[in-house]
């Protein structure tokens, strides 16, 4: 039985499983079976866990007032990045509703002149 740190890449948290490795007979592959020890702390140190990967909303609370400046900054800073992201995808949805338009127009000359000609055609 081993221990294995597995790193969340979403969150950055370091999660400590116990490992035992068997052979499996029917698929005739080597497995191991998992079982979730904890997460470890900045110290390196294993802090259980209810048994799946997550937050306890103690640890959660505990977290943001102790972190409320630095989370508040961060949470600005991605509601600047946000904003600007619409802007800019504000502008060009405006910018290709034009085009449309354009277009539209152009498809309805098109087939004004084309009904014409054959309008010119179906009478000679």
């Amino acid at each position: 039985m081993g221990e294995i740190h597995c790193r969340d890449p979403r969150t950055g948290v370091v999660y400590v499983y116990s490992s035992l490795s068997y052979w499996d007979k029917e698929t005739k592959t080597k497995k191991a079976h998992r079982k979730l020890i904890g997460r470890l702390d900045e110290n390196g140190n294993v802090v259980p866990t209810k048994g799946y990967p997550g937050r306890n909303k103690k640890q959660v609370k505990d977290k943001e007032t102790s972190n409320s400046g630095s989370s508040d900054d961060a949470v600005k800073e991605m509601m600047e990045s946000y904003e600007q992201r619409l802007k800019i995808q504000s502008d060009r949805i405006a910018s290709l509703e034009s085009t449309i338009r354009e277009m539209t127009r152009e498809r309805a000359n098109l087939i004004d002149g084309l009904e014409r000609v054959l309008s010119k055609y179906r009478t000679a």
